[in-house]
């Protein structure tokens, strides 16, 4: 079992993410975090990825201004958890690293991203 070592702080933000099958098919999925910390997040989807999948995630910091640009915050890791078919399921995901950059907000409607996106 996986002993969390950082802090989680309550987030809650859309996110994308990436990940490769067995097969090295490319998938994506939508969602918004329930919490995040250094050491990884907790997603609340209606797709999820398979438990020990190696992933890329990337969540979009909420702005206090319109006038400035949202920042997102992208990661790579590796699902820890799968809790599929529940009201608010979701995984959670051990992230190695983040980085934080200017980013624009995706068409996201109702915390997911619109049809015509990836993912959906």
């Amino acid at each position: 079992m996986y002993a969390r070592k950082n802090n989680r702080y309550r987030l809650n933000a859309p996110v994308v993410f990436f990940w490769k099958d067995e097969g090295n098919a490319q998938h994506a999925g939508t969602g918004r975090t329930r919490d995040i910390g250094l050491g990884g997040a907790f997603v609340f989807t209606k797709i999820c990825p398979p438990l020990e999948a190696p992933l890329h995630l990337e969540v979009v910091l909420p702005t206090v201004y319109i006038e400035v640009r949202p920042l997102k915050v992208e990661g790579d890791g590796q699902v820890i958890r799968v809790e599929p078919g529940v009201p608010g399921g979701g995984f959670a995901a051990a992230i190695r690293h983040f980085s934080l950059r200017a980013g624009q907000e995706p068409p996201f409607e109702n915390g997911f991203l619109t049809s015509d996106e990836p993912g959906n």
